[in-house]
């Protein structure tokens, strides 16, 4: 499903008495019929496309993240927030609320069940099962995402988001590429598309090199990326890095081939948080730095 930023649903709710034959209704069945609020279908449906999120990335209140819980709607990962809070410290993260903020939500049983219907593919899951390293990935991923969004709202720009399930390209059942995210940004007759890829790995370039090898055999590939993304040219390749390595990884194989077809831009994780140069990437290739997302419109919506 390809989902409106920030406001994915637009949904009928109608809170009030409920008919007494809901109560013998299966529970995801019941709260469909019984209305989910607008603000509900937002968290669900972010979660569906980022995995997880944590309760300040959601903008809803605890109180109402418990709630949410109670009734299997979501669930809280067992990870303490102080742990969370000092790696993304660590990660260069700037918080703007308390750590209790920072505890990772995933979809629960009830919640997968009622957004599987509304999707191209199955939310991801097993995210209990993974090290914190790889859960903060996903999280940083929705970081990026979220700050890259909220930025092309506020210039003018309707946003649509593909979570990394959704953007998955397969030919034959065989993988052929899958960004960690696809931002789509369209004003009038004019779009952007934006891949979005989060590396956290250190001192190795093997997995960039990858990259530009995936993305550059799938450019050709316009069928394939046009029918599923519904985009009208390649998206630009946002590379989000700690470690400098990254980017000699993807140089090293733009140089290699004598030049890509695509476009690389880099940008640390700490960069995210300048919000007067987020607008700003720096092309790998040419080392140039571009506005990756301009302003359409005046902050008076002329």
């Amino acid at each position: 499903m390809l989902m409106t930023f920030p406001d994915q649903t637009n949904t009928r709710f109608a809170p009030g008495r409920r008919p007494r034959y809901l109560s013998e209704l299966p529970e995801a069945e019941r709260l469909l019929l019984s209305g989910i609020s607008p603000r509900m279908w937002r968290v669900l449906d972010w979660l569906a496309m980022g995995g997880v999120m944590t309760g300040e990335q959601l903008a809803v209140h605890r109180r109402d993240l418990q709630r949410y819980a109670e009734k299997r709607l979501v669930k809280r990962l067992p990870i303490p927030p102080n742990e969370v809070y000092i790696e993304l410290e660590r990660l260069g993260w700037q918080f703007s609320g308390s750590q209790e903020n920072v505890s990772i939500y995933a979809l629960g049983d009830i919640g997968r069940e009622i957004v599987s219907g509304r999707h191209r593919r199955p939310p991801l899951s097993g995210y209990e099962k993974y090290t914190l390293s790889r859960i903060l990935h996903d999280v940083a991923v929705n970081e990026i995402v979220l700050r890259l969004a909220y930025l092309a709202r506020e210039r003018g720009w309707q946003v649509r988001w593909l979570g990394t399930n959704e953007c998955e390209l397969l030919d034959q059942k065989i993988q052929i590429l899958e960004p960690d995210s696809l931002l789509i940004l369209n004003h009038e007759e004019r779009e952007i598309a934006l891949a979005i890829e989060y590396h956290n790995e250190k001192g190795k370039t093997e997995r960039a090199r990858d990259k530009v090898i995936r993305y550059e055999r799938t450019v050709d590939q316009e069928e394939l990326w046009f029918s599923l993304w519904e985009v009208e040219q390649f998206p630009k390749v946002l590379v989000v890095f700690h470690d400098d390595v990254v980017v000699r990884g993807y140089l090293e194989e733009i140089r290699a081939r004598g030049g890509t077809k695509a476009f690389y831009f880099g940008k640390r994780l700490s960069g995210l948080f300048d919000k007067q140069r987020l607008p700003l990437w720096r092309n790998i290739a040419s080392r140039q730095v571009e506005e990756i997302i301009p302003q359409v419109r005046d902050r008076f919506g002329g």
